[in-house]
């Protein structure tokens, strides 16, 4: 297959695997609010080993979709303008990374819960879910650099339609606002997924049309 339809059927799948990762990590019990106390978070952690491990491992199988995604988002860009390209896919390959060492310190405090046949102390489990909101915010910001990036590649190097230029400026800017930047990350994010996707597979479509 062509890599021109890879990369936006890759958008599409890590999309698809990262909500199913969630929907899976939050199968058995529902997560704790931000007022859990140490000793709530603890038991969560103690009761959703299997959940929260099966969510990470397609979690991860995501990220390896979304950086596939991104590889072939450079690619689009290259021709267009090469540095551009290069800081797209910088900034979005560290936002995918820091979007998986999100979600990694909870299963590894369930999976030291498991070895350790009891529940951790509640600073422990405290410490551990705030290292991933640590992460989640670094993709934050991540994301906003990466978004700038898509929409000076389609605003000035015409890589893509102006009007998703305007867009992606729009999110970078939401991003780096703390009271509602993490929307960017779970709403905003994988519907421009999507949206791109859909683009890019539209391009591909017409470049592969016979021409009469």
């Amino acid at each position: 297959m062509d890599e021109r339809r890879i990369t936006p059927i890759a958008g599409v799948l890590s999309v698809v695997l990262l909500v199913v990762a969630v929907l899976v990590a939050e199968s058995e019990s529902k997560s704790p609010d931000e007022q859990a106390t140490g000793a709530e978070l603890a038991t969560y952690l103690a009761d959703n080993l299997e959940s929260l491990a099966i969510g990470t491992v397609l979690w991860g199988l995501g990220t390896i979709a979304l950086i596939w995604f991104l590889d072939g988002l450079r690619a689009r860009i290259a021709p267009a303008s090469g540095q551009l390209a290069r800081l797209a896919y910088g900034f979005g390959f560290a936002a995918a990374l820091f979007l998986l060492a999100s979600v990694v310190p909870e299963v590894a405090g369930a999976l030291a819960s498991d070895n350790l046949e009891r529940n951790l102390e509640g600073g422990a489990a405290e410490a551990l879910t705030s290292l991933g909101d640590g992460f989640f915010i670094a993709a934050e910001l991540m994301l906003a650099g990466f978004f700038f990036t898509v929409g000076l590649a389609a605003l000035r190097a015409r890589a893509f339609p102006a009007w998703l230029g305007w867009i992606s400026l729009v999110l970078a800017v939401v991003a780096l606002i703390p009271p509602i930047g993490w929307a960017v990350v779970v709403f905003a994010f994988p519907l421009w997924l999507l949206l791109v996707s859909a683009l890019l597979w539209r391009s591909a479509a017409a470049d592969f049309a016979p021409t009469s």
